[in-house]
């Protein structure tokens, strides 16, 4: 809404007749600063002078200055400012103009600071000869013909009365092709549609429907190429829409979007960003527009309550740096771009509980997205810029073209509690994206992945998530120093996590994956290749279709700790290829894995797997390579269900383990960790001469191969029996 500012405007009084040059008035402050208005902004500083004692000041202008075009503004002792005072031309009444403006096009121009009209006014005072140019029609329906011009300090009033209730703008089919303000479009007609410009001016619209008009086919302006009718706030000024529809406004011209909010930095001070231009749109339809919002530089604004369809391009797009906007309760649907995008340098925007569905971008290089940050255009002149510390917040995406949200080159968001499915991706977070935390959403049954951390995304955290049913990887990273953690990762149609480099990119570094379920994936749980350093810790990885952890293509430095590893359909560990080494894994349950515990292929090499010797009670003695750390499982088979503890070999390889306790199942297993950090495969299995015998299920073969023949196992007390590769029913 309109800005609330701390002092009151000074006064300007006329100056005498015999000094032109001078300008007078009155302040309950002591600095003064004079403004000429002739740029339609009051930017062209004049220079400050300081008020006496009882608050009048005078000021000299330059040479040639109309004084009837001077504002000033009073700043006090706490540095607080006033608005913009009266000018002397109109003061608090309005005065109308017509004339042509910069392109040659017929304007109405309003003018008078602190002055309110309405259409009714500006059609009383256009006089007869310009009669036709804003025209009353029956049942509240009118019809504007000319630009219409806002100057500064003044307001238009558009609220639903009897007499007031519907306005066309003119916008008509040309064969006149004029030069656009923007490169590569060279269709635009200037007299062809008409505008709506407030600048540093407001305009209020509250339940007036607002259209382009084709008066000659009697129908609105379809078409956008040669330009239509838009309405536009500028610089210091004010647009608020409440309970209207508005659309088939705008074309791809620059500042005519449709509806626009824009400032721009002061020519004198290029890198002193204004954000001056605020407003809000609530409980409003806004449709078939080029775009359906567009502000540009602007702060503090409010949409609630509306709908964003149909537009050519995007439904809702704040841009360059705008920020501190609440955008709640709205719907963006059928747009032929993203639903909602923040690009450039946008900062400080709530997002909450929006929906953005069933958005598609016509051409065959683009794809449209239910929610987009980014930082600005590559091809644009201006540099690129984040958009930062913003909150998505229970907002919903679904049957969008592309992602349900795309991050692109934008930092530090939170993007939580969302429901992002059946897109063709739930989120991507890409190029130059860091610390972005994504926590309690849901992405599920997307055509691709759930989530998808690009190359160069680095330092993310992705947290409690839901990332279910995916068609592809569930979770797929291909950056660094990501944190994945406490996630439900089931049912997803390729790995459930997923570390894999891209040609031409490092591989991922550093990455941590800590305690998440990770179940019933269709390949493997847990997929490594070419990943560095990562760190695997307190996962429970169950029931996929592959193995529990697979590693390969020069994967190093993993560390695998205190994972649940079972009851996958391959192994709970694998590693493949001769390049893939110094993986650790260490405490981990591994049980149940139909094709067995670990295993290494493709010419990868493990340390030679300890001996387990001799069973004295609960002493349990061995040998493996020197200096070795062993750790001690018990299992049911020939894997390690029941981590039990750990020894280090002596310089002999030697090794003594002894457990306190009564042995959690009948068979012993162990590894060994060698000094270089790689994990062995489990030893062949000892049973405890105190346990039962295990019973041994059908081993898993491959088809055509004889199933061999069980042998039997007899114990005898106090001695330990070996077993082979055969496990026992869980």
């Amino acid at each position: 809404g309109k800005r609330l500012l701390t002092t009151v405007p000074a006064a300007l009084f006329d100056a005498p007749t015999r000094n032109r040059e001078l300008a007078q008035g009155a302040s309950t402050t002591s600095l003064l600063h004079a403004y000429s208005l002739t740029d339609y902004e009051g930017e062209t500083y004049l220079g400050s002078t300081t008020a006496d004692d009882t608050g009048v000041w005078s000021f000299s202008l330059p040479p040639a200055q109309d004084p009837e075009q001077v504002s000033v503004l009073a700043i006090d002792g706490a540095g607080n400012t006033s608005a913009f005072s009266g000018s002397l031309k109109g003061g608090t009444s309005a005065t109308y103009d017509v004339k042509p403006d910069e392109q040659g096009n017929m304007t109405i121009y309003v003018s008078g600071i602190n002055s309110t009209v309405t259409l009714p006014d500006i059609a009383d005072n256009l006089g007869a000869a310009d009669a036709d140019l804003l025209i009353a029609e029956p049942d509240g329906e009118w019809r504007l013909n000319a630009n219409l011009f806002l100057e500064i300090g003044v307001t238009l009033d558009l609220r639903a009365t009897d007499t007031v209730k519907r306005l066309l703008l003119r916008s008509e089919a040309s064969s006149t092709a004029q030069p656009s303000r923007v490169a590569g479009v060279t269709a635009i007609d200037e007299a062809s549609f008409v505008y709506i410009r407030a600048y540093n001016a407001e305009i209020n619209i509250d339940g007036v429907d607002i259209f382009s008009w084709d008066q000659a086919a009697q129908d609105y302006d379809r078409d956008p190429d040669n330009g239509r009718a838009y309405l536009l706030a500028k610089y210091d000024a004010v647009m608020n829409i409440r309970n209207a529809e508005i659309g088939y406004l705008g074309s791809s011209d620059g500042e005519s979007y449709g509806l626009v909010w824009r400032d721009v930095n002061d020519d004198s001070e290029p890198d002193l960003l204004r954000t001056r231009v605020t407003g809000e749109v609530v409980d409003s339809e806004i449709h078939h527009n080029y775009y359906g919002i567009y502000t540009f530089q602007a702060s503090e604004m409010l949409f609630r309550g509306n709908k964003f369809y149909s537009n050519v391009r995007y439904g809702f797009d704040p841009h360059d740096f705008s920020h501190d906007f609440l955008v709640e309760g709205n719907e963006a649907y059928d747009n032929g771009a993203h639903g909602f995008i923040l690009s450039r340098g946008c900062n400080n925007f709530t997002l909450r509980n929006n929906k953005a569905y069933n958005n598609s971008d016509p051409s065959p290089s683009s794809l449209a997205h239910g929610f987009m940050l980014d930082p600005g255009s590559p091809n644009s002149q201006d540099p690129q810029a984040p958009s930062y510390d913003n909150v998505l917040d229970t907002n919903e995406a679904y049957g969008n073209e592309g992602y349900g949200l795309r991050v692109l080159g934008s930092n530090a968001n939170l993007i939580r509690n969302n429901n992002f499915h059946e897109n063709e991706m739930g989120i991507s977070v890409e190029e130059s994206s860091t610390e972005n935390l994504i926590v309690a959403n849901d992405f599920s049954h997307n055509s691709r992945y759930g989530i998808f951390l690009q190359e160069t995304a680095h330092k993310n955290e992705a947290r409690n998530n839901n990332v279910v049913g995916n068609s592809d990887n569930g979770i797929y990273i291909r950056s660094d120093e990501n944190l994945i953690q406490s996630n439900i990762v089931n049912t997803n149609g390729k790995a459930g996590i997923a570390l894999l480099i891209k040609a031409g990119f490092a591989a991922p570094r550093e990455n941590q994956l800590i305690s998440n379920t990770v179940t019933s994936n269709l390949e493997n749980g847990i997929d490594l290749r070419n990943a560095t350093g990562t760190k695997v810790q307190g996962n429970t990885v169950r029931e996929n279709l592959g193995d529990g952890v697979y590693m390969k293509d020069g994967t190093t430095q993993t560390l695998l700790a205190a994972n649940c590893l079972c009851l996958n359909s391959g192994y709970g560990i694998e590693i493949n290829g001769s390049d893939t080494v110094q993986n650790t894994w260490s405490g981990n349950q591994i049980y149940g894995n139909l094709r067995g515990g670990i295993a290494a292929g493709g010419g990868a090499t493990l340390p030679p797997k300890p001996a387990l010797q001799s069973l004295s009670g609960n002493a349990l003695t061995g040998a493996t390579v020197a200096g070795g750390t062993v750790e001690i499982f018990a299992d049911n088979g020939a894997q390690g269900q029941y981590f039990l503890g750990s020894t280090v070999a002596d310089a002999a390889g030697n090794f003594r383990f002894v457990y306190a306790g009564t042995w959690p199942a009948p068979n012993l297993t162990a590894i060994v960790i060698g000094e270089q950090g790689d994990a062995s495969d489990f030893s062949e299995p000892l049973v405890t001469g105190n346990a039962a015998t295990p019973t041994s299920p059908s081993p898993t073969t491959t088809p055509g191969t004889p199933i061999p023949e069980t042998p039997t196992a007899t114990p005898t007390p106090g001695s330990a029996i070996y077993l082979p590769f055969i496990e026992s029913s869980q």
